[in-house]
């Protein structure tokens, strides 16, 4: 990873200060073990798709928790100067853990990713704090695209595993969010689905997104352990 180390500021010890940073396997085991005990809690309920996509259930749950826990992977793997570049991936987890959570729209009157919040009544103050979450999330996604450039120098030139997870893991959120609400997509073109087939659909769609914050765990980790031995 010689060309993403020389474009990635490093600490002298290496990536982050090795001889005192936690094992980055540790938080991708504890992804997997929360990932699977929720999986099985679900897919072992009598009424598995009640189980998977009611709201606090297992999966959503689950689905937060890892959020929260990739945030807390980055910043534990990270020293204050590599905090400098890498916060907008600390920033950008939270955001998916307060999404999982509902906080989009649990403390205002209309959800923040909601145009009504901005042309309608609500009140000006909600809509300058949605402005800002706004202004916070575009902000994220730009850091993250100038950092793009790095990622596939490492995914093309040097094939390192990290990457292709995370081209593996965006790929599989990009399918997730295809599939989601399937039924009324197909509508549009004539398509009727059985209600087995959009509840089978729900429930795919679901745990891929349980997949995907544990796949961007294992790319955060598997970026660490290789940057220790370089």
């Amino acid at each position: 990873m010689t060309a993403v180390r020389e474009n990635w500021p490093q600490d002298a010890q290496g990536s982050v200060h090795a001889d005192v940073a936690p094992s980055p396997w540790l938080f991708a085991y504890a992804a997997v073990a929360i990932a699977l005990f929720a999986g099985f809690r679900a897919l072992g309920a009598d009424d598995i798709f009640y189980a998977v996509t009611k709201e606090a259930g297992p999966i959503e749950v689950a689905s937060a928790v890892l959020w929260g826990l990739a945030a807390v992977t980055v910043l534990s793997l990270s020293s204050y100067a590599q905090l400098a570049y890498r916060w907008p991936i600390v920033v950008g987890f939270s955001l998916f853990a307060a999404r999982e959570l509902d906080w989009d729209k649990a403390f205002l009157s209309e959800g923040i990713l909601q145009l009504r919040l901005y042309s309608g009544d609500a009140p000006m103050g909600e809509k300058l704090i949605g402005a800002a979450v706004i202004a916070l999330i575009l902000t994220v996604l730009w850091k993250l695209a100038r950092q793009m450039p790095l990622m596939w120098t490492a995914l093309w030139s040097e094939r390192a595993a990290w990457a292709w997870m995370v081209v593996g893991t965006l790929g599989l959120g990009v399918v997730a969010k295809t599939i989601d609400g399937i039924g009324r997509k197909m509508a549009e073109f004539g398509v009727t689905l059985s209600p087995e087939t959009v509840a089978g659909f729900s429930v795919a769609e679901e745990l891929m997104e349980l997949v995907f914050v544990v796949g961007m765990i294992a790319a955060v980790c598997m970026f660490e352990a290789r940057s220790r031995r370089v």
